[in-house]
């Protein structure tokens, strides 16, 4: 068996060799669904940014008229424009927060400027989705590493992913588990404020909705037995401290999804020259040794 394949411990980032560079896919501020986020801009790329976008129509009233809003169907005042430029908003109380840009909004501006998206992206200071937490210094554009995998395989095992009602969650008893999750979701992500709270036995780590929409995408849209072996490796060891279990010198999967189960073993014996038992079915749950 390869290292690293199983097993926890002290956490370790994980990334595409060379050989799989070419083969990566990123997904970026352009693909992430623009009525979902809300963008906060370095200062001087943002008064750069409206500054162009305001000289090219003519006036702040006019790029306000220009901007029409996905929800409403109708253009933005100006005086929201002009906050958006500020990057800050004074509340109720006093005190001045952070003015986050909705990303539909940007799309649109860029239009009127002779920025790129990629531009954009590269001076972003933090992202979230509404009414969500910030991921601050983001790493973007996202790609297909490791690392992003091995969470995916955390969060189908022991985690919980909705993108309507419940906060997305990881759940376990193991603390270390706890700690390489969190770890991981940095790694990948950028500086979170993650919550933990502990329910009964367990320790529960929430996950941000703008991270659970993202990881969603990918677990929709690529097949784990086309990744790089790297990714493969990293995906079945997150399953595995998850789901498995170690007894009379056997490995085994446990899992109510069969296809899961059949893809593990495929690529145990594909990739990893793992031969694999027969796949038993018992009224508690399946079961892969």
């Amino acid at each position: 068996m390869d290292v690293g394949i199983v097993g926890y411990g002290a956490y370790v980032p994980m990334f595409l060799n060379s050989s799989t560079m070419e083969k990566e896919v990123s997904y970026g501020l352009k693909d992430f669904p623009e009525r979902q986020y809300f963008i906060s801009l370095k200062n001087d790329f943002r008064e750069a940014f409206f500054y162009t976008a305001v000289k090219k129509v003519g006036s702040w009233r006019k790029l306000a008229s220009l901007i029409i809003n996905p929800n409403t169907r109708k253009p933005i005042h100006h005086r929201t424009v002009l906050g958006w430029h500020e990057g800050k908003r004074k509340q109720s109380d006093g005190k001045f927060y952070t003015q986050s840009i909705p990303l539909w909004a940007i799309k649109q501006i860029l239009n009127f400027t002779t920025f790129s998206s990629e531009e954009v992206e590269k001076n972003v200071t933090a992202y979230r989705a509404k009414a969500g937490t910030y991921i601050s210094n983001p790493k973007l554009p996202i790609r297909i590493t490791p690392s992003l995998f091995a969470l995916i395989g955390h969060m189908i095992s022991d985690g919980s992913m909705n993108t309507k009602g419940h906060t997305a969650c990881y759940t376990n008893m193991n603390q270390i588990l706890i700690f390489n999750f969190k770890n991981i979701l940095i790694d990948t992500f950028g500086d979170i404020e993650l919550v933990t709270h502990k329910v009964k036995t367990y320790f529960v780590v929430d996950v941000p909705k703008a991270v659970e929409y993202i990881l969603i995408h990918f677990l929709h849209n690529y097949d784990v037995l086309k990744l790089p072996k790297n990714c493969k490796s990293a995906f079945i060891r997150a399953v595995f401290d998850d789901e498995g279990s170690i007894n009379h010198n056997q490995l085994k999967f446990y899992s109510n999804d069969l296809k899961r189960i059949y893809k593990l073993k495929e690529m145990l014996k594909k990739d990893f020259n793992i031969e694999t038992g027969k796949v038993i079915i018992s009224s508690r749950r399946q079961k892969a040794s």
